[in-house]
């Protein structure tokens, strides 16, 4: 299983392809002939900045840390 984990506040964003989060801005990809799973976040705001932490249910648990920066678009 996939785990798509906010780390500001610790909220269990999605498993797999299951968002558990109300905030329906955000959804999940993945392609069943791919091993790439995507957390998908529509209308980005500064709020939304910060560590996303992607953990695969293995033993040992793999995880990788994203940062998302926000940054305001000039011009």
């Amino acid at each position: 299983m996939i785990s798509w984990i906010r780390g500001k506040d610790l909220n269990v964003l999605a498993v797999d392809t299951t968002v558990y989060t109300g905030d329906k801005r955000f959804s999940v990809k993945h392609d069943s002939n791919s091993e790439d799973w995507l957390l998908q976040l529509n209308g980005i705001s500064k709020s939304d900045e910060g560590v996303y932490d992607c953990q695969i249910n293995t033993y040992p648990k793999v995880s990788t840390k994203i940062y998302l920066k926000v940054v305001s678009k000039k011009g």
